[in-house]
């Protein structure tokens, strides 16, 4: 069996966690928070997640959808796909962190990328709306100061209140 070589400091992303979905995707909140790379780390990947939530908190968004702003881009840092609508893999990657409440604005984002399969479901209309508002929040996330960021921490500690395990 081949030992995989140290990473370099610093790294993140696929590149950080070599195959950390290869194992199945996180089925508590402790893996889930476990597979995350510190702070500076994120933001370094440019991980929209931390900002997207900000706003949404600062807009007195109700926690289960800042949570689907903080996570609504997990796939594309750790599972290293790109795909049309990361936000739906995610939720997918995510089901046995987070409840329907989580996951469902995701899921909604992008409904013109659904797949065809999904054709025939409708989401619930409190699902469609607040798609709306968490894309509004990622929109907006890219002007977003680094300055007005909130905590990792703080952030987290809403995610674990909407988890399975919160």
């Amino acid at each position: 069996m081949e030992i995989p070589a140290p990473l370099p400091a610093g790294a993140v992303g696929p590149a950080a966690s070599p195959g950390p979905l290869r194992a199945g995707p996180p089925r508590s909140f402790d893996e889930f928070e476990r597979r995350l790379p510190r702070g500076a780390a994120l933001a370094s990947a440019g991980w929209a997640g931390q900002r997207a939530a900000t706003l949404a908190r600062r807009a007195g968004a109700c926690d289960q959808l800042i949570t689907a702003a903080l996570v609504h881009d997990f796939a594309r840092y750790f599972d290293g796909r790109e795909e049309a609508c990361v936000a739906r893999r995610s939720a997918d990657l995510l089901v046995d962190v987070f409840p329907a409440p989580v996951l469902e604005p995701m899921r909604c984002l992008d409904r013109q990328a659904a797949r065809p399969a999904d054709a025939g479901v409708e989401p619930a209309p409190r699902a469609i709306t607040q798609g709306r508002r968490l894309r509004a929040y990622i929109d907006s996330a890219s002007t977003c100061s680094d300055d007005l960021l909130l905590p990792w921490k703080t952030l987290l500690d809403i995610a674990r209140r909407t988890s399975f395990d919160g």
